[in-house]
C-alpha cells in the first residue's frame, strides 16, 4: 500500500476527496492505535466538514482494537486537557473543514518526531493490525466533558462576576461555543463583530476605541491563537501577549516559573526580575513550547498554558486578574517595558549550512535555536527554516533594532552570494 498523504508535527492536513478520503482516514486511525494504543480521545470543530472524517477515523480505531473517547465537538484546547484529565494514551482533533486532523499523545500536547514518524511509517506500509469482531471495543461518549471544563473554569474565578464590555471575533465555532457561556455567566456584556478578515486589524481596534469597549478579543480559525486589543485600540503583539502572560503568572503562581522562546523579547527577563519569577527559554516550536510547559504541572493545564494555548478560557482568566487587581488591561501594558523587535528573513536553499558558518564565527553564541548573537546594543537570533532562514533582532532603540536586522541580513545574503 502506498497512500500519500501530507504529515507535518501535528498531524495531517490535505483536500476532502483527494488526500483525505474515508479509506484513507480509516487506515490513519488504526495506525495510530497501533502506535498510541489503549484510549484514544475523539473531538471535532463544529462543522459538517469533520463528520466524515471523524467517523472514518472512528473506523480505524476500532479496527485496530482501541477505544474510542467521543468527546464530541470542542476547541483543541479542551481536547487536550481532557486527555491529561483521564489519562488517555492519545487524541484526534478534526478542524471544521476535515481538512487539518490533529494527533495528541498522552500529555495532551502534538507527539514528538520519533511517535509522528512511527505513525506516518505504519500508515505508509499499510501494515496496521487489524483485530477481529471480538476484539471491537466500545465506543465511550464524553460529549459532557465540554461543561464540565467550562464550569471548571468558572469555579476557579476569584470573582462571582466580572462584569467587562467585549468586542469578540471568533473564526473558531467550537471556540464559540465556550466563550458565549463563560461570558454569560460572569455577567459580562460582549457584541459579536461579524467582520470577514481572516486576522485582526485596524477596523476592529477602531471599533473598540470608538464604541466604549472595556477590550477586544480575536480568536483565530484554529481556536487556539488569542489576540487582544486594549480600550484605546492598541493591538497587542505576540511579544506583548507573552509579557502579559508572564505577568499574570508570576503575580498569581506560586512557583513563579515561565517558559519563553528564543524569539521572545528581553522583557521577559525584566518582568521576571521585578516579580522574582524565573524564565526558562526554549526553542520557538509550539510542540517544543509546549512539552517545556506542561513539564511544570503533570497533573493539570498549567495557567501559562492556558493562556498560550486555550483562548475561551484565557479571556476569563485575564478578565478575572483584571478585576482582582482592580486594574485594566491598558494600565498592565503600560508596566511591561518598552522593547523595540524586527522580524525578516532571506531566502536560500541550505539555511542550516548558513547558521552553521555564523555560529563558527560567534563561539558565544546561544544555539539553543540557530544562533542568537548578543551585542552592547541589543539581539539577533538566526534561525533556519525550509528554504530561507528567519532573522529576529531587539534593540536597545529601534535606530539599534534597525542596524541589527541591516548587519545580519548583509552577512546572510553574502554567505548566499
Amino acid at each position: 500500500m502506498a497512500e500519500r498523504i501530507s504529515f507535518d508535527e501535528y498531524g495531517i492536513c490535505g483536500k476532502i476527496g483527494s488526500e483525505i478520503t474515508p479509506e484513507k482516514m480509516a487506515v490513519l486511525g488504526r495506525s495510530i492505535c497501533t502506535v498510541l494504543g489503549g484510549k484514544i480521545a475523539l473531538g471535532t470543530d463544529n462543522g459538517s466538514g469533520s463528520e466524515m472524517v471523524k467517523n472514518a477515523v472512528l473506523s480505524g480505531i476500532l479496527s485496530g482494537g482501541g477505544t474510542v473517547l467521543d468527546f464530541g465537538g470542542l476547541p483543541l484546547a479542551i481536547l487536550r486537557s481532557g486527555i491529561k484529565f483521564y489519562n488517555l494514551r492519545g487524541g484526534v482533533h478534526i478542524s471544521s473543514d476535515g481538512q487539518r486532523i490533529n494527533i495528541l499523545s498522552s500529555n495532551g500536547i502534538n507527539p514528538d518526531l520519533a511517535t509522528m514518524t512511527e505513525i506516518m511509517q505504519s500508515f505508509s506500509s499499510g501494515k496496521a493490525e487489524k483485530v477481529s469482531h471480538e476484539g471491537i471495543r466500545e465506543i465511550i461518549s464524553l460529549k459532557s466533558y465540554k461543561l464540565y471544563y467550562i464550569r471548571d473554569i468558572i469555579n476557579n474565578c476569584k470573582n462571582e462576576k466580572l462584569g467587562f464590555n467585549l468586542l469578540i471575533c471568533s473564526k473558531s465555532s467550537a471556540a464559540s461555543s465556550v466563550i458565549i457561556p463563560l461570558l454569560d455567566e460572569t455577567g459580562c456584556k460582549y457584541t459579536i463583530y461579524k467582520g470577514d478578515k481572516p486576522s485582526i486589524g485596524n477596523e476592529f481596534a477602531q471599533v473598540v476605541k470608538n464604541e466604549g469597549y472595556d477590550l477586544g478579543a480575536y480568536i483565530d480559525e484554529s481556536g487556539e491563537k488569542l489576540t487582544l486589543c486594549d480600550k484605546n485600540g492598541n493591538i497587542f503583539s505576540d511579544e506583548m501577549y507573552d509579557c502579559l502572560a508572564a505577568v499574570i503568572v508570576f503575580r498569581t503562581e506560586p512557583d513563579k516559573t515561565f517558559v519563553a522562546p528564543m524569539d521572545a523579547s528581553s522583557a521577559i527577563e525584566k518582568i521576571a526580575e521585578i516579580y522574582g519569577g524565573k524564565i526558562i527559554r526554549t526553542r520557538s516550536s509550539k510542540n517544543i513550547i509546549m512539552s517545556k510547559i506542561s513539564e511544570l504541572d503533570k497533573d493539570k493545564l498549567s495557567s501559562q498554558f492556558i493562556l498560550k494555548f486555550d483562548p475561551a478560557c484565557s479571556i476569563i482568566k485575564i478578565l478575572d486578574f483584571l478585576k482582582t487587581e482592580k486594574t485594566s488591561l491598558e494600565e498592565i501594558a503600560a508596566l511591561i517595558p518598552t522593547f523595540y523587535m524586527l522580524k525578516s528573513s532571506a531566502a536560500c536553499r541550505d539555511s542550516q549550512k548558513i547558521i552553521e558558518q555564523i555560529s563558527k564565527k560567534h563561539k558565544n553564541a546561544d544555539t539553543t535555536e540557530g544562533v542568537k548573537i548578543f551585542e552592547e546594543n541589543g539581539w539577533a537570533l538566526l534561525s533556519p527554516l525550509k528554504d530561507k532562514v528567519r532573522i529576529v533582532c531587539e534593540g536597545t532603540s529601534m535606530e539599534a533594532a534597525n542596524e541589527l536586522m541591516a548587519k545580519y541580513t548583509d552577512i546572510v545574503q553574502n554567505i548566499i552570494k
